[in-house]
């Protein structure tokens, strides 16, 4: 297998789209064009301006499958027919209401729907945040109170509702759900309850998969610990390992509360720590799922590599790579390509509510320590391919 196989990584995209994606990451490789970018993206979506159809055209069909269900189930079925599965996610950001969460929530049981619709063991992404106030989260952590302190309170008892609801849903339909991490600070509430949906719905089959954000410095002792406790249990527990995506937001926060930042101080240490997840999860496979939810080859090639020397059998179904729709194809493509299951994270989603995600997307590739430049220089390798 040949990760960097540029052929098979982009024989999904035509001529017109490969031109389209080196031109957006051209734009996005340089930090203060970007910035710029983000900034205009974000009036013409606030003042109403005639623009939209250039942030379509451009970044938005770089990054997000559509702005509707028909886009989006047309997307997945593209996707399925080079053997890429799908994380499906329904992107409306920075809404916080009563009523936005019992919208979000039926969003996401359509999601189901889809995921189902396109075919079996397909995967959502869901955002717990969407379903509830995170305020009255962080001041359960300002006093230092613990998920058992607070597990009976109205809040979490509506949260944990909603939750066990959509995994009720999702196994019904034969669909996994990616519960994804959130905030330091309200972290330790949303593990509690994932921890508990696991131990329901996740006897007999993986269903429920919590987020593991390894930028934490304690999240090597969180996955002893759970590892441990789901072991005795003899249940099955799902994990999905990322690096983590409120990087400079800890850290800041951390420093205007007088409190030591709960992020690794340098990018080396997040990859030791990543990759120490990949070895502790894999060699537990007998009883923990995991999914590579990662950019970095060096971490997806340490996964295949332990597939062989662990002699993970049924790795298809116990071992999951994935990648951001629109980044890393030479991954996700070449190892759905080799048998092994790979699939994208899929946003969707009508165009003025996913401004903010792609806003976020552009932040995030500008200081992923290369990211943005590999990807273009990639694309343009295909270019140059096709083209020589």
């Amino acid at each position: 297998m040949d990760l960097n196989n540029t052929k098979t990584a982009f024989r999904h995209l035509s001529d017109r789209d490969l031109r389209r994606n080196r031109f957006v990451f051209g734009l996005i490789k340089r930090p203060a064009l970007s910035r710029v970018l983000t900034f205009l993206a974000s009036s013409v979506i606030k003042y109403n301006l005639p623009f939209k159809f250039i942030i379509r055209d451009t970044v938005f069909n770089v990054f997000c499958a559509g702005e509707n269900s028909e886009e989006v189930l047309g997307t997945m079925n593209k996707l399925k027919t080079f053997h890429v599965n799908t994380v499906l996610d329904y992107v409306a950001e920075g809404e916080n209401s009563e009523a936005i969460f019992i919208q979000n929530q039926k969003k996401i049981l359509r999601n189901i729907d889809l995921c189902s619709e396109s075919g079996p063991k397909q995967f959502i992404g869901v955002k717990p945040s969407s379903l509830t106030n995170c305020e009255c989260l962080f001041d359960f952590a300002k006093n230092n109170l613990s998920y058992a302190d607070v597990s009976e309170r109205p809040e979490i008892k509506s949260l944990h509702t909603r939750m066990e609801e959509i995994c009720e849903y999702a196994k019904g339909k034969n669909v996994y759900v990616y519960f994804d991490a959130e905030e330091y600070l309200s972290q330790g509430y949303f593990d509690g309850i994932v921890e508990d949906l696991m131990k329901k719905f996740n006897k007999d089959q993986v269903i429920v998969f919590n987020t593991v954000q390894l930028y934490l410095t304690d999240r090597i002792t969180y996955l002893n610990r759970v590892i441990s406790e789901f072991r005795e249990e003899g249940v099955k527990l799902g994990l999905k390992l990322v690096r983590g995506a409120y990087l400079e937001q800890e850290r800041e926060l951390a420093k205007s509360q007088n409190r030591r930042s709960p992020v690794f101080s340098s990018k080396e240490e997040t990859d030791a720590s990543y990759n120490e997840a990949v070895r502790l999860c894999l060699q537990n496979h007998s009883f923990v799922y995991t999914c590579l939810a990662t950019h970095n080859q060096e971490s997806i090639e340490l996964g295949v590599k332990l597939i062989d020397e662990l002699n993970i059998a049924d790795h298809y179904n116990r071992v999951f790579f994935s990648q951001l729709f629109g980044m890393s194809d030479n991954l996700t493509y070449n190892l759905a390509l080799s048998k092994y299951n790979s699939s994208k994270y899929v946003p969707y989603g009508e165009l003025k509510k996913a401004v903010p995600y792609l806003i976020r997307r552009a932040e995030e590739n500008s200081s992923m320590g290369g990211q943005t430049l590999r990807e273009y220089e990639i694309l343009d390798r295909e270019w140059k391919r096709r083209y020589k």
